[in-house]
């Protein structure tokens, strides 16, 4: 028992990339937060996709949580990743078996403004401390374990993986006005995506966007420059300390293959030193690309 539990704590969860698997040290890791920024149409939402694909194809993996905020999710899409991936699996999975796991292993929901998606989330957080705590599981067990809003109780307690897409989209979609009220909110969203990581042991997965660090103030020599040359995540200073990991998603049109070539950059990592953060690996064919963004972003 000792082990199982020191293992749940340190679990890494796999992202369906062998590369981003590797940059991070194993996958995705439980009890922090990891952020993928960078601009629209970069990849975010379809890396976010892939990697609750990676939940659903692998034997032993948790359930997935998926709150949209732009409109953007696809099950249809995390189906045709999952479907790639277990081509890969030992054994691999039927279309069939690939639907039932996703309907078993993910779950949805809509958030498209910042105190919608604020109010889901503590909702989140108090179904997860009743399902987990002695009286709360005496309760569910009484009830017939029916759950709440996300599912039953045994539903809740397998879950691993929180994904938030956007947090820019839910700000935006709020008006986008900075002021006193939206600056409290914006804290109170990292501090909450922060405490259900470590509370609850959730690799808490969010999208963001990004500006150039270039505006900052004048470079200064060595380490100092380049900190000033990456790019930032939106929502002020204050967000930019939400996430214990942070990647840079980015897509340029490769003319000669007439495809989209897909890019990812560790910015920020804890168990990484900053001179040592690897430099952007590019998703190409020898990454197994057609299974994760394909070619302009479809499945293979």
């Amino acid at each position: 028992d000792e082990i199982r539990r020191c293992l749940h704590e340190h679990a890494l969860l796999p992202t369906g990339l062998v590369s981003l698997d590797e940059m991070l040290g194993g996958g995705l890791a439980a009890g922090q937060v990891t952020e993928l920024i960078g601009h629209a149409g970069a990849g975010k939402t379809q890396l976010c996709l892939l990697i609750c694909a990676a939940q659903v194809a692998a034997a032993d993996a948790g359930h997935a949580l998926f709150l949209d905020t732009c409109g953007d999710y696809s099950a249809s899409r995390v189906l045709a990743f999952t479907e790639a991936l277990s081509r890969h699996g030992e054994p691999s999975l039927s279309r069939e078996q690939c639907e039932a796991r996703l309907g078993e292993r993910v779950r949805y929901v809509p958030a498209t403004e910042l105190l919608q998606l604020l109010a889901t989330l503590d909702q989140l957080d108090a179904e997860l401390t009743c399902t987990v705590s002695e009286a709360g599981a005496a309760v569910s067990a009484r009830a017939g374990c029916r759950g709440g809003s996300f599912g039953p109780c045994e539903w809740l307690r397998r879950l691993r993986l929180l994904v938030i897409d956007s947090a820019f989209s839910s700000f935006a979609n709020a008006g986008g006005a900075v002021g006193s009220q939206t600056e409290v909110q914006l804290r109170r969203l990292l501090l909450r995506l922060r405490d259900l990581a470590r509370r609850h042991n959730l690799a808490v997965l969010v999208t963001n966007t990004c500006s150039s660090g270039s505006g900052l103030g004048a470079p200064s020599a060595g380490a100092c420059a380049e900190r000033l040359k990456r790019p930032k995540p939106a929502l002020g200073f204050a967000w930019h300390h939400t996430a214990e990991t942070r990647l840079h998603v980015q897509a340029e049109r490769a003319h000669d293959a007439g495809c989209t070539v897909h890019s990812l950059q560790l910015l920020k990592c804890p168990s990484v030193p900053f001179g040592k953060l690897p430099v952007a690996q590019t998703l190409h064919a020898g990454h197994a690309i057609h299974v994760q963004l394909g070619h302009d972003g479809q499945a293979a």
